[in-house]
């Protein structure tokens, strides 16, 4: 059995309060997520700087839908009143072991927003995936981001360096289905 396409896009959009939502990536946010995707945005991502170029922001949009296509990773856009603020993701999900990313645009950050996400997609992913953890791997120093997780149960199961030049001190929280 496999799903359309269109099935699997209406299943992803997803009403998270009167204000937030999440929404498939599509082509029509390419402009918002290459303007948005800052240093400042990037300072916690495992990247020394964004690309620079539309093409990359292009290449990723396409590649995010073929994975949702193929149902291995799912990506959505964060919107605030139907306004774009940012990424999130779950990746391998078509393993045990979902992978847990988002990002803010600047502005947006320090609102409570990344904690909603956060328990929005593992809730969903919980419900809608065959994983049976979620693993999300935060630099040390992003003391929002390690408090999002902590609230929300995750444990730290491994400590590594990660990205260009090894530019990130990661703890990697676990959060257990059977435990959520």
């Amino acid at each position: 059995y496999t799903e359309t396409l269109a099935a699997i896009m209406e299943k992803l959009s997803i009403k998270i309060s009167k204000e937030i939502s999440l929404e498939p990536i599509a082509q029509e946010y390419l402009n918002d997520i290459f303007v948005n995707f800052t240093p400042q945005v990037i300072k916690y991502l495992p990247l020394l700087k964004p690309s620079g170029k539309i093409e990359d922001t292009q290449k990723f949009i396409d590649s995010a839908k073929e994975a949702i296509k193929n149902n291995i990773n799912y990506s959505w856009v964060i919107l605030k009143n139907q306004k774009f603020i940012g990424c999130c993701g779950i990746r391998e999900i078509n393993t045990d072991i979902g992978d847990f990313g988002y990002w803010i645009k600047t502005e947006e950050q320090g609102k409570g927003i990344g904690k909603l996400i956060a328990k929005t997609v593992f809730d969903w992913s919980f419900k809608n995936c065959d994983i049976q953890k979620i693993k999300y791997p935060v630099d040390k120093s992003n003391i929002p981001s390690v408090k999002i997780i902590e609230s929300l149960g995750g444990k730290i199961f491994s400590s590594y360096k990660t990205g260009q030049e090894e530019c990130l001190d990661v703890n990697e929280y676990h959060i257990k289905k059977n435990s959520w």
